[in-house]
């Protein structure tokens, strides 16, 4: 099976806002490779904090959990 790579943009409603990408525990066999933040790629083992409008790159290495990591990647904070 191949894996498949996925960006997400985060923005200021993101629950992953203010995370480090350690942080982050993803879906089972899904990995952050880094992020992209103006213009700069940024390794994931440099373990940044995520801001708004950083694009977060992750891979799944089975690509039918790809939706998964996808879902998870986009969830929003809960407004009270």
């Amino acid at each position: 099976m191949k894996a498949k790579i996925l960006t997400c943009t985060i923005y200021f409603h993101s629950v992953h806002l203010g995370k480090s990408l350690e942080a982050i525990e993803l879906p089972e066999d899904c990995h952050f490779l880094g992020l992209v933040r103006t213009e700069r790629l940024v390794p994931a083992h440099e373990n940044p904090v995520v801001q708004d409008g950083d694009s977060l790159i992750a891979i799944a290495m089975n690509p039918s959990i790809s939706p998964a990591l996808e879902n998870f990647l986009q969830l929003k904070q809960k407004v009270a």
